[in-house]
């Protein structure tokens, strides 16, 4: 798999992925993208296993100050019609949020080192449920079912604004490998894109030209998770 061993990889999303910041004033887009980003509205989720998927949840992967590891549920939805309609919090509680500047590495420049976030992976999941709640897949936005090699869409939360610029690249068999990004970013919710070319990924509020974005259920390809969502369910 290309750039795997670049620590851009901590930015593969479960579902959320790539794109230009939209503020809340402006229409809905498609596919869940745009209008207000602390609302996510999904259509013709693709799965082998939709008819198992009851409801979906929002997770915030964290850990308190004594180490202890924790899955909070932030929003949930019924899945219906092949779909959902998730409502974000307008605000995060402090003890979900990370310094955004803990995120970038290589050469960058960021215009409040103040600034906190909470990014999707690996802090963040949208998770789907059976009629037992049982934890059997994850739920995504993204051009293909495989999160290794494409462009996907992420969900990114910040307590203020800021504006960042990072570019990292590393060489492996005669070949260069970059990370960027290119993000300005809102206080609230963010929609932004990753984009992956032959050598290059980028992480930005940038919306790519003539790319379709599609909502996928069961874990990706990419992943060396097992494909069958159904298989897979397990009690959380």
């Amino acid at each position: 798999m290309k750039n795997v061993f670049l620590k851009f990889g901590l930015f593969l999303a479960f579902g959320l992925s790539t794109a230009v910041f939209y503020s809340c004033s402006k229409d809905k887009d498609d596919n869940g993208i745009g209008g207000d980003a602390s609302k996510i509205i999904a259509t013709n989720v693709m799965s082998n296993a939709s008819s198992e998927i009851v409801t979906v949840k929002v997770e915030v992967h964290w850990h308190d100050e004594d180490g202890e590891y924790h899955d909070d549920v932030i929003a949930q939805a019924p899945f219906r019609n092949n779909g959902f309609t998730l409502q974000l919090p307008t605000m995060v509680p402090d003890k979900y949020l990370k310094l955004l500047e803990y995120h970038l590495y290589g050469s960058y420049a960021i215009s409040d080192r103040q600034a906190k976030t909470l990014v999707s992976f690996p802090e963040l999941d949208i998770c789907a449920y059976d009629k037992d709640d049982n934890h059997i897949g994850y739920v995504w936005l993204a051009d293909n079912k495989r999160l290794d090699d494409g462009n996907w869409v992420e969900w990114v939360y910040i307590d203020r604004d800021v504006t960042i610029t990072m570019e990292y690249s590393e060489e492996y068999n005669d070949i260069r490998y970059t990370d960027k990004m290119n993000l300005n970013l809102k206080k609230g919710w963010n929609v932004a894109y990753h984009i992956s070319t032959e050598y290059t990924w980028t992480f930005t509020t940038q919306k790519p030209s003539g790319v379709t974005f599609n909502w996928y259920a069961g874990y990706s390809d990419g992943w060396s998770a097992k494909a069958n969502l159904k298989s897979t369910a397990k009690k959380n």
